[in-house]
């Protein structure tokens, strides 16, 4: 991975400018042409360094509840607890957590309470599984903003790589 290349994965994260020609924006600012940000995009993807590309939309400005649940499923049940989940649009993310009591985490969200109830009780009827719902009390952060230097092992930090995170948080280039 390149300098370019970790321009356009940490420089884009946030405040990613809708307008009708995003990339060519991006490309002008960085000093690549439209097509190379958009091939270089794609590559990192194919690559796995992006999982997703694409908005986080408020649903609580949208009107929309939300739950954290956690479930205790067992082993010999997981699968199929998991293609319940898997089936449910309303679900945004489900994982599963060792060391624990629950071991089957997911965050529901649904236009109205009832209907996020409506939806627990039916997957509790079609895996026979009890879920607890913690619905929020406040949020406190729904981003993460992440810099190549994050990604790093101490024995990889490299020089330039300290000096594009100083670049990146300060807005300064040091040299040396």
């Amino acid at each position: 991975m390149d300098k370019i290349d970790k321009k356009l994965l940490f420089d884009y994260q946030k405040d990613f400018q809708l307008c009708r020609y995003p990339f060519k924006k991006i490309a002008d600012k960085i000093g690549i042409s439209e097509n190379e940000v958009i091939d270089r995009i794609k590559k990192l993807k194919q690559k796995g360094y992006i999982k997703r590309f694409g908005v986080i939309i408020d649903l609580k400005k949208c009107g929309f509840k939300s739950t954290l649940c956690a479930v205790e499923v067992p082993p010999n049940k997981m699968n199929k607890f998991i293609s319940v989940l898997n089936d449910i649009n309303n679900i945004t993310h489900n994982y599963l957590r060792e060391g624990g009591r629950y071991n089957c985490w997911f965050t529901l969200q649904a236009k109205k309470g009832g209907e996020i109830k409506s939806i627990i009780r039916k997957i509790e009827r079609l895996t026979g599984i009890k879920i607890e719902s913690f619905p929020p009390e406040k949020v406190f952060k729904i981003s993460a903003i992440f810099t190549a230097f994050l990604l790093l092992l101490p024995h990889q930090l490299l020089i330039e790589d300290l000096l594009f995170f100083v670049k990146l948080v300060c807005g300064t280039c040091l040299s040396y």
